[in-house]
């Protein structure tokens, strides 16, 4: 029997926490794009569908979400926007056998990597889930997943010599819970709350989903999902 109020929405499903780069730092990967059209072996994950996962939840319940949500907006209105800047381009899970092309995403102070390292840590205490106790025990790797290798398709690698230098800033300003939910179209993204940085819990902007509400990004039906996030 669910235990949340009658007429809520349903926050339970497969969650992640993530961070939305915007549209200037979105354009700024062009040249990334060019070069993954170039490769016969690669295929371009959806623009909608690029952000820097902070923690990757896996299934949740309504109750769990709740709680989830309460920890999050602990640590978000102690934290500062955040100065974020391209790394570089890398293969994953290393140059031998890449399954995935990945922005690494940098800081110039530490403040990024002490966000998602207390994202998980308190998430990890909370929920006692197998990914982010996974997650809890190494170092935060931040990324956006750019292309994904073809299925049946060898890596010619060459092409990881030749990778184009990204030149890309913006402002970190806020992190979001994600519902992510596997169709025959493919995994489609609603957003359930955005978590603005610096920002009090009671401010905090709610984003309630229904059938025909909440932020939906569709993504390609062939996209797996990432490596450790929805």
């Amino acid at each position: 029997m669910s235990n949340r109020p009658q007429g809520a929405a349903d926050l339970g499903g497969r969650l992640f926490v993530a961070a939305w780069p915007d549209i200037v730092f979105l354009d700024a990967l062009d040249p990334a794009d060019d070069w993954i059209e170039r490769t016969r072996w690669l295929r371009k994950t959806p623009r909608a569908q690029r952000h820097i996962t902070a923690a990757f939840l896996g299934d949740t319940s309504h109750a769990s979400a709740n709680a989830a949500i309460t920890a999050i907006a602990s640590i978000t209105s102690k934290t500062s926007p955040i100065n974020i800047h391209a790394g570089e381009l890398v293969a994953l899970p290393d140059r031998t056998r890449p399954r995935v092309i990945a922005l690494e995403v940098a800081t110039a102070t530490g403040d990024l990597l002490a966000l998602l390292r207390g994202i998980v840590a308190k998430l990890a205490g909370l929920l006692d889930h197998e990914s982010l106790n996974r997650s809890a025990g190494r170092a935060p790797r931040p990324h956006i997943t750019l292309a994904r290798a073809r299925r049946g398709q060898q890596c010619r690698r060459t092409d990881l010599q030749k990778t184009p230098h990204i030149d890309a800033a913006a402002i970190m300003t806020s992190l979001t819970l994600v519902r992510s939910t596997l169709t025959p179209d493919g995994p489609r993204y609603e957003t359930l709350r955005s978590f603005a940085l610096g920002e009090a819990p009671q401010r905090q902007r709610i984003i309630e989903t229904s059938a025909h509400g909440g932020t939906t990004f569709a993504a390609d039906s062939a996209d797996a999902p990432d490596l450790d996030a929805g």
